[in-house]
């Protein structure tokens, strides 16, 4: 069961609760506040204070997943805290992590540190698709189509097509058609 959050916004009091904001009668927000209380939720002292990473893995894990699809530069700092203090220890987590945080990367313009991150790191990787698709894309907005397309085949290899990978495999064969590569 997940906690109730108390945010205090505009002095009135809401709860953040099961992915959902409610106000102080339990009652869902308007539409119009999910914005500005989002901001609140994730600039609060306890979620996106810069100086702020959990040592508990759960709670690290849980805040990654609420900062991965709009504070991409957090999340990459709590990815990055995540996987140099569990490299070594626990691999299974960083299994799951590694994925969202070259996806960060690409998603902050960042590519070129996805590729460095993965290159620096991928003998101590498990190598997931979701991984190796992301790389893959990496690549490919780097305009390094033929280690996308290495990437591409092995992630191919191990999960099968997904939607990605095939989003990856048309921009990779767009290029390497218009460049006469392939």
């Amino acid at each position: 069961m997940e906690k109730l959050e108390k945010i205090e916004m505009d002095g009135r009091i809401y709860f953040y609760y099961n992915g959902n904001f409610v106000d102080e009668n339990y009652t869902k927000v308007p539409t119009y506040l999910i914005e500005k209380l989002t901001q609140a939720y994730l600039c609060s002292g306890n979620i996106i204070n810069e100086d702020y990473f959990p040592t508990d893995q759960k709670e690290l894990y849980d805040l990654i997943m609420k900062t991965k699809n709009k504070y991409y530069l957090k999340c990459i700092k709590l990815s990055e805290f995540a996987i140099e203090n569990y490299i070594n220890s626990d691999k299974t987590f960083v299994k799951y992590i590694a994925p969202i945080l070259t996806s960060c990367y690409r998603l902050a313009n960042r590519s070129y540190l996805a590729i460095v991150f993965y290159r620096k790191n991928k003998d101590k990787l498990i190598q997931t698709s979701a991984l190796l698709t992301s790389v893959a894309a990496a690549y490919c907005d780097c305009k390094r189509y033929k280690e996308a397309l290495i990437c591409a085949n092995k992630a191919l290899k191990i999960d099968g097509e997904s939607e990605e990978l095939t989003m990856v495999y048309d921009r990779i064969n767009r290029e390497l058609k218009r460049n006469k590569l392939l």
